[in-house]
């Protein structure tokens, strides 16, 4: 039987912590609104696919975000409830809750401190369709656990870590437990410069041992990082090694750099290079769930990404680009690679008129399968505050699919327009 335990874990765990929080910044919202679309099953022009659906949406949102950077704590909550209801009955009334905790508890100083993370959210069922309500499900994570900081002097360090995580999926059978043990040795070459020796051990412990197999994971890895109050680099080199059930095993490297540089008042640039094995899941959120397909299979994850983001008072632009390339341990029907780019550019303040622009491209090629997915989405987005804590929305979205199989090629568009009213405040 699925267990259905976890959401009420990841929601009592937010509020359990949340309820310590010392020097908090909360933002609030509720929005109603109404939608049309003119394709809300987004069926393709396959002579032999279903006709598009023609329908309205009335929707009410409440949200939550939750901030705490004291010297003690780290806490960030992010959370959203959204109900819908479909006039047309083309799905079922549906009820939406994505949840995003990152925190970690100060209990003694700087040298024992617990974590709790956890995410609960909807991803998509199927990779290999378009994303439509009946093509969601409902999954949870929770990690917790303690971190013993042991400072040898001003300038050597060990860092012991144990995390619990608890994985659930509403439909996929790919729930899991698993224990962490992690160990880091750390040098500090300059107040800006680290470079630590680390290891760990986890075992991941699936429900369902007919179409998924326990496997232990040991990790090792040099690290060198450097942090300023405005730019953080950090190279981490070494190995994986997997044990699973059957004694069979694998390697494979990890390597990882990242960059991250904020050139002057209104200038950001980031860079990621990552090359892992994975479950898919270990760091979920709510920006990364849209790119997530949850299976019990393990995948070698090469990934690489490229930001640059522009603030000022009156514009904002945006930019990021991914590739990324899963190679699937048992299952080579779900290779793939994606290719995303995310652009935006919005201009003007909501007292006057914000107007926003933003273009998405998404681009998965199942490279086995001879399945190439590739969409396009634009919308263009209108802001008018009417007062000092609300405002009106417009919001118009152009979704385009092509998908191609070495014998066919199907189209899927989608136009719909949103209009709401946001309340937003701050305590």
């Amino acid at each position: 039987m699925k267990k259905q335990y976890l959401p009420f874990l990841v929601c009592s765990s937010v509020f359990v912590f949340s309820n310590q929080v010392s020097a908090v910044s909360l933002d609030y919202a509720v929005e109603a609104g109404i939608s049309a679309s003119n394709n809300i099953n987004r069926a393709s022009d396959d002579p032999a696919a279903a006709d598009p659906i023609k329908d309205e949406v009335l929707l009410m949102l409440g949200e939550l975000n939750v901030l705490d950077n004291s010297s003690k704590n780290d806490f960030k909550l992010g959370m959203d409830v959204r109900y819908l209801n479909y006039v047309g009955d083309s799905f079922e009334d549906d009820t939406r809750a994505n949840i995003d905790l990152e925190s970690r508890w100060g209990i003694v100083d700087e040298s024992f401190s617990w974590v709790v993370n956890g995410y609960y959210g909807q991803v998509a069922i199927d990779a290999f369709t378009v994303e439509t309500p009946d093509n969601l499900q409902n999954i949870g994570v929770v990690e917790t656990g303690p971190d013993l900081t042991i400072e040898f002097n001003d300038v050597n360090s060990l860092i012991l870590g144990y995390k619990y995580a608890d994985f659930y999926a509403e439909i996929t059978d790919a729930d899991y437990q698993s224990n962490l043990y992690s160990l880091s040795l750390e040098r500090r070459l300059r107040p800006t410069l680290t470079l630590s020796l680390n290891s760990s051990y986890e075992e991941i412990d699936y429900e369902d041992n007919t179409t998924a197999q326990d496997f232990d994971e040991a990790r090792y890895f040099l690290a060198l990082a450097s942090r300023t109050a405005t730019s953080l680099s950090a190279l981490e080199l070494g190995q994986i090694k997997l044990e699973f059930d059957d004694n069979s095993d694998l390697d494979n490297e990890f390597k990882q750099f990242t960059f991250l540089r904020q050139l002057n008042s209104r200038n950001t640039v980031d860079l990621q290079l990552l090359e892992t094995i994975d479950t898919g899941v270990r760091d979920i959120n709510r920006e990364t769930a849209a790119t997530v397909f949850i299976t019990n299979d393990l995948f070698v994850n090469k990934q690489a990404k490229i930001g640059y983001d522009y603030n000022r008072t009156d514009l904002q632009i945006g930019l990021d680009i991914f590739y990324i390339d899963q190679d699937y341990i048992r299952d080579d029907n779900l290779d793939r690679i994606i290719r995303t780019a995310n652009m935006y550019i919005t201009y003007g303040t909501p007292v006057s008129l914000q107007v926003g622009f933003g273009y998405t491209y998404f681009e998965q090629d199942f490279y086995i399968t001879n399945q190439l997915d590739q969409d396009d989405v634009f919308n263009l987005r209108f802001e008018k505050r009417l007062g000092s804590h609300l405002s009106a929305v417009f919001l118009v979205e152009n979704y385009n699919r092509e998908t191609r199989t070495l014998t066919d090629t199907f189209n899927i568009e989608e136009t719909k327009y949103i209009l709401t009213l946001r309340y937003a405040d701050k305590i």
